[in-house]
């Protein structure tokens, strides 16, 4: 008579549960990586559209003489075909500056924590004077964009 159990013909308990822990540490890793990649993703699109509404700006300011009071008049007029929004959904941060709207303060809130860009953003403060309209200023140097100071998240642009 053949007998066809072998005493090592298959995985013991302990090894199985060794392959699983170090298949469940290299994806919580991978899953890490990608996060992060996301995050730079998104902030590169920021950016992107960030330049791409400060070209629009300029163009408006040479046809109109002054910065419009909100981004929603650089589509009314034709110098968007949309005002992009930040890849989560929220709209941008915008000010038109100045008693006869000759500046802009233009901004968007990174995800990636200290970000290689925050390092060459405007970080103004907030303006006092605002044109006739326009949202309220924000910080420059804040974490939301927002009227408070606090730690750097937010990309800052003004004029080129």
């Amino acid at each position: 008579m053949i007998n066809f159990r072998s005493p090592k013909s298959a995985f013991t308990l302990i090894e199985l549960l060794v392959v699983v822990a170090l298949l469940g540490l290299f994806a919580a890793i991978s899953l890490g990586f990608i996060a992060k990649g996301k995050q730079k993703g998104n902030d590169t699109r920021r950016l992107s559209d960030l330049n791409q509404v400060q070209k629009a700006l300029e163009l408006y300011h040479t046809n109109n003489g002054k910065y419009p009071t909100t981004l929603d008049d650089l589509k009314t007029e034709g110098f968007l075909s949309e005002v992009p929004k930040d890849p989560k959904g929220a709209a941008y941060k915008y000010a038109a500056l100045g008693p006869s709207c000759n500046d802009y303060h233009l901004g968007a809130i990174l995800e990636e924590v200290g970000s290689k860009y925050l390092a060459t953003d405007a970080d103004l403060a907030v303006s006092s004077v605002v044109c006739t309209g326009s949202a309220p200023d924000f910080a420059g140097a804040s974490l939301d964009c927002t009227a408070t100071a606090g730690t750097d998240q937010c990309y800052d642009v003004t004029l080129k």
